[in-house]
């Protein structure tokens, strides 16, 4: 049986991946109580603002993490690295909470105040300690940032194929190709 079993940095959601002892895998996503109840009262479809962007982010991290193993195992290849896992969660809470903003602002690009205040909370406002976990989690987020920052110079079609790409690649694949 291999498990995956961690915290995230802003929360005390965990996430769970096992293998069955039967065939396929089971998760779990575990949301405090006090997460949960605050994007109630703070509903991110409504508003994403500085009392609930970060409850919001854990939230897509967490889902994401399970997503991309689930959709691993799915097809065969089960082995993902904590550090890809970090690097996707980036790039999806990137383009999640972006989307949100131009819903919520009307808009189909975002002004560059929408921009700062996505590209601030996902990727330059944490600061991690100085040790494995803090670095996976830089690296994470500067191969993301580099990841995004191309995708927002392509156009509309070209960025789908980049995405579906990207999410397909095997952990080293995406090394090879993104990380250079």
């Amino acid at each position: 049986v291999s498990a995956i079993s961690s915290r995230t940095r802003l929360s005390a959601s965990r996430r769970s991946v096992r293998q069955a002892r039967s065939a396929g895998w089971a998760a779990s996503l575990y949301l405090p109580n006090e997460l949960v109840a605050r994007l109630e009262a703070c509903d991110p479809r409504r508003t994403l603002d500085e009392g609930n962007v970060d409850d919001f982010l854990a939230l897509i991290e967490e889902v994401d993490h399970l997503v991309t193993f689930a959709d691993r195992a799915c097809h065969g290849d089960a082995e993902v690295s904590l550090l890809e896992l970090e690097w996707h969660a980036a790039v999806s809470k990137a383009l999640v909470a972006a989307h949100f903003v131009a819903r919520l602002t009307g808009r189909a690009r975002l002004a560059e105040g929408e921009r700062a205040f996505v590209d601030y909370h996902v990727f330059h406002k944490t600061s991690y300690p100085r040790d494995e976990l803090g670095e996976r989690y830089r690296e994470a987020e500067r191969l993301a940032w580099r990841f995004v920052s191309d995708l927002r110079t392509r156009k509309p079609a070209e960025r789908v194929r980049r995405l579906r790409r990207f999410h397909r690649a095997s952990y080293h694949e995406k090394l090879r190709r993104y990380a250079a």
